[in-house]
């Protein structure tokens, strides 16, 4: 699925925004995607890590995603206001979420009290920034097309730990926040689904409806090759055995065979296996237990120079937020 993940469009739009609101340099995909109805997911992960690197904040992602309004969500806000009650639109983005997030399947659960709505990780691991940015935008959209914006959630789970002040998730959410989540969770009272939508317009429905069924139908189908090196991947990793070949030997292909179906996605395995250590590493420095020798062992570096060669930047951004006593401890290259 790796030519499948992509966001919509609209997204650069709310990033450009959020840029300009605070100041800083837009990347420069927003202007590459401006227009455009799809960004590749991992374009948009990139764009999300280029504004982090200018403001190493805490809960970027929950800043990001509240600024959102209807019009930054394209067809999927007004196919919200096509609807005439909370629970008409959720019934059509369950049906179309695919066209706001071609990524992970959604799934809708109910308590007595409560609707659940989960994301999980079975095509892709997003990173923090995505996990957080996407789920804030969905609740800061929800709040507006009901007009209560100060609705709480009644649960809420995010992949990544704990950051090291999980304030501001909580002023978001309005509720306690569970991190380290098996899958991406929001939940949200009962109530909420008698909710009127406002300025709802069901003259909307015909047009908007069959403006993303067309979209829909347009979307690549999904393939499950990027699961599959995800996991052998991560495996790899902890292994040491991060060459193309010994990738290719795990998931039972030949070398010719794995490159050849990266070329048809356009894809690079040197890049594939850099995003994934940086999700592991991610991970693995929020855990005060290890060590970074620990770390560089685990992503299957032979020492920190070697962990600072292929990491650089991104890497002491990420020390400057989490780990600032021991930036001194990674050689410089």
């Amino acid at each position: 699925m790796f030519d499948a993940a992509s966001v919509m469009g609209r997204l650069s739009h709310l990033v450009a925004k959020f840029c300009a609101e605070h100041q800083l340099d837009p990347p420069p995909t927003c202007q590459q995607y401006w227009g455009q109805e799809r960004i590749p997911l991992a374009v948009f992960e990139d764009m999300l890590d280029e504004v982090y690197q200018q403001r190493p904040v805490i809960g970027l992602g929950i800043q990001i995603g509240q600024m959102a309004q209807i019009d930054d969500v394209g067809v999927i806000g007004y196919l919200g206001l096509s609807c005439q009650n909370a629970w008409e639109m959720l019934l059509r983005f369950m049906r179309y979420h695919r066209v706001a997030y071609d990524v992970n399947d959604m799934q809708t659960n109910f308590t007595d009290d409560a609707i659940e709505m989960t994301w999980g990780t079975e095509h892709h691991m997003p990173s923090r920034l995505l996990d957080e940015t996407l789920l804030s935008l969905f609740l800061a959209v929800i709040r507006q097309l009901i007009g209560m914006p100060h609705l709480k959630a009644v649960g809420v789970g995010l992949l990544y730990p704990d950051p090291l002040d999980s304030s501001r998730y909580e002023d978001f959410f309005g509720c306690p926040v569970q991190f380290n989540s098996d899958f991406t969770r929001l939940q949200l009272p009962i109530s909420v689904l008698s909710a009127p939508i406002i300025r709802s317009d069901p003259t909307l429905t015909l047009r908007v409806e069959q403006q993303v069924e067309a979209m829909l139908a347009a979307l690549p189908q999904q393939d499950h090759l990027e699961a599959e090196l995800r996991q052998r991947l991560v495996e790899c990793i902890h292994n040491g055995e991060t060459s193309l070949s010994q990738v290719a030997q795990r998931m039972h292909l030949s070398t010719h065979t794995l490159q050849r179906r990266l070329a048809e996605r356009q894809q690079s395995f040197d890049e594939l296996l850099l995003r994934t250590r940086r999700k592991l590493a991610e991970q693995y420095l929020n855990d005060s237990t290890l060590g970074l020798a620990d770390i560089a062992f685990l992503l299957g570096y032979v020492d920190l120079a070697a962990l600072q060669h292929d990491l650089g930047t991104w890497l002491d951004h990420q020390l400057s937020r989490i780990r600032p006593a021991q930036m001194a401890l990674i050689p410089s290259t």
